[in-house]
């Protein structure tokens, strides 16, 4: 394990359980999430961008870009060959704020965030840096949620094989 591997937070392999349960998330809750709390509910959706990696490698090996990658055949093959999600563009809606940003590596870095231009002029930068604890607020509540469900004996009993069957019918369908 290289020291970058050893120095994060989490196991590198939850990055892209999270990231690919992000995206079957968005798919069976048709975008919506109830994330409770202070955060409430949110819509999420894969938007223009998804990269995949041989879970033996740090390297990218595909990258489907453009208008819903997540639906294309050449995403659920990548699945189906083994490879797993290293980064995804994903695009939130939480009340009038709308978020562009892209989850990437095992860190679960965010990269390229487009926050909404809410104010300008000198309290641009504070309400820039609101938005941005807004979208780290939303994350959080999304890794908890991940983290409760797969911590949960419904992750192995259920939803594994949910997400398995959704990788590979996806492919059946589109091709039939």
């Amino acid at each position: 394990m290289s020291a970058e591997a050893e120095a994060l937070p989490i196991p590198p392999h939850l990055a892209s359980e999270f990231y690919l349960w992000l995206w079957w998330s968005t798919e069976e809750r048709a975008t919506i999430f109830d994330l409770g709390g202070k955060v409430g509910r949110i819509d999420l959706w894969v938007d223009d961008r998804l990269a995949f990696r041989n879970p033996s490698e740090a390297k990218v090996t595909a990258v489907m870009t453009g208008e819903n990658p997540a639906d294309t055949l050449e995403a659920r093959a990548a699945l189906a060959g083994g490879k797993v999600v290293n980064e995804l563009r994903l695009h939130l809606r939480r009340g009038d704020h709308e978020y562009t940003f892209t989850l990437k590596g095992p860190a679960i870095d965010v990269v390229q965030a487009k926050l909404p231009q809410v104010v300008r002029g000198e309290e641009a930068i504070y309400d820039r840096m609101f938005l941005y604890e807004e979208l780290c607020f939303v994350l959080q509540a999304l890794l908890r949620q991940f983290a409760a469900v797969r911590a949960s004996e419904a992750w192995e009993a259920r939803l594994l094989p949910a997400i398995r069957h959704w990788s590979l019918t996806a492919e059946v369908e589109q091709a039939g």
